[in-house]
């Protein structure tokens, strides 16, 4: 019985930790919104916040199902992306915003980030659970259409 509280403080653990890197990858999308490249021709912005962004809650979504064993933990993550992007925006202090609202390169980053982990999230939740047969081709019981070879119930 005691492997079953150590699977059960894994999973746990998998998922502070999937939070956790919700909340972390929002921080590093903040961090990376102002940096900037100095050339010849003058200062370039970098928008490598998009791409921790996207990164990020890319691999968020894939961990986090996987450390839990459970579907729904893919909301964990999220959680974490917008708690921070909530409080980025500045919501109840209008002097407050750490994103300024006309930059281009924390607008994208936001957007892409949010689409990522709105989208992710549905796919996570509408695929077939794992183990289970769906998709499998198999004729209803009492149809009259023929059955495969190897089904349980085939007269072949």
């Amino acid at each position: 019985a005691w492997w079953r509280a150590v699977d059960f403080a894994v999973r746990l653990a998998g998922g502070v930790v999937a939070f956790a890197g919700g909340l972390l990858v929002a921080v590093l999308v903040l961090v990376s919104v102002p940096w900037r490249l100095a050339t010849w021709f003058g200062t370039v912005r970098l928008p490598l916040a998009v791409l921790v962004a996207v990164a990020g809650m890319l691999a968020l979504l894939w961990f986090s199902p996987r450390a839990t064993g459970a579907r729904w933990t893919v909301l964990l993550p999220v959680a974490g992306w917008f708690v921070v992007a909530v409080a980025a925006l500045g919501v109840g202090d209008p002097g407050g915003q750490l994103l300024p609202p006309d930059d281009w390169v924390a607008g994208l980053a936001l957007f892409s980030g949010t689409v990522v982990a709105v989208v992710g999230t549905v796919l996570v939740m509408a695929a077939p659970a794992p183990g289970s047969r769906a998709g499998a081709r198999r004729a209803p019981r009492g149809s009259g259409a023929p059955a495969e070879p190897g089904d349980p119930g085939s007269r072949r």
